[in-house]
């Protein structure tokens, strides 16, 4: 049965995958290799090369590259506002799901962000909400995220 809830720290998840195969650590969580490495990439987690552990079988040196520090908002503070905005719009997700929300929405807010910082435009981030927890819809570049949002839903 797969696991509704999954909440571990970054540096956990760092020493997880550096102390046994992906394939083993994502077998735990229930979920592919693949999706794990997808999150570590996500929150800034070196993940083994190809052929580590065959080193290490092999009594290979191996070098284990240090976890960066993060840059901007900590993955735990990402997963917890996707948990809030879930609750309030009366939906629920696993910690997983709530963590790929927040990666996307990191990622579609940089590139939008990037360009409106290229053109020269004002970013004002508190016009960005109407309140503590409501994005403000009028906003030009709320509306911008929006758009961004509803053709990658398209595809």
């Amino acid at each position: 049965m797969p696991t509704t809830h999954q909440d571990f720290e970054r540096e956990r998840l760092y020493e997880e995958i550096w102390s046994e195969p992906v394939s083993k650590v994502a077998k735990r969580y229930q979920i592919s290799d693949v999706g794990l490495r997808n999150i570590c990439i996500g929150l800034d987690i070196p993940v083994p090369p190809a052929g580590h552990w065959a080193k290490v079988a092999a009594g290979k040196p191996v070098k284990r590259p240090p976890l960066p520090l993060t840059k901007g908002p900590t993955p735990e503070s990402l997963v917890e506002s996707a948990r809030i905005w879930l609750a309030r719009n009366a939906c629920h997700a696993s910690w997983f799901e709530r963590l790929t929300i927040a990666i996307e929405a990191q990622t579609v807010a940089k590139t939008v962000l990037e360009a409106d910082v290229k053109s020269g435009e004002d970013i004002q981030p508190a016009r960005l909400f109407t309140d503590a927890m409501t994005v403000n819809y009028a906003d030009p570049l709320v509306a911008k995220v929006w758009r961004r949002c509803s053709k990658s839903e398209d595809t």
